[in-house]
């Protein structure tokens, strides 16, 4: 997914440039675009889980949703975070209103 304003190029673990593959949120400092090697990150074998609308995932110190505006995650312990949507993105975390009626599955 192309993320509007998101950089083109981050620096990968040999040094040279490359286009980012993740977004990062470490113990410190805020998220970041970052180059993740194949593989780092994979699905389990099997369907995928879906998160529907409104709902809020929390799992490993982590909080994910996802809304019509976009998608969330935070880091709890860091209390830092992202959004990003086809509009663009934000290095901070969108919790999913109070009043917003659940959706999805």
């Amino acid at each position: 997914m192309t993320i509007p304003g998101a950089p083109d190029t981050v620096t990968g673990s040999d040094g040279t440039n490359t286009v980012p593959t993740a977004i990062v949120v470490d113990n410190a400092g805020d998220a970041h675009f970052a180059w993740l090697p194949p593989g780092t990150l994979s699905p389990v074998a099997g369907p995928a889980s879906v998160l529907g609308f409104n709902r809020v995932l929390d799992a490993a110190g982590f909080r994910c949703n996802v809304q019509e505006a976009g998608v969330s995650c935070l880091r709890e312990a860091t209390v830092k975070g992202f959004t990003f949507s086809p509009d663009g993105y934000r290095l901070q975390y969108t919790d999913v209103p109070d009043n917003a009626p659940p959706g999805g599955s």
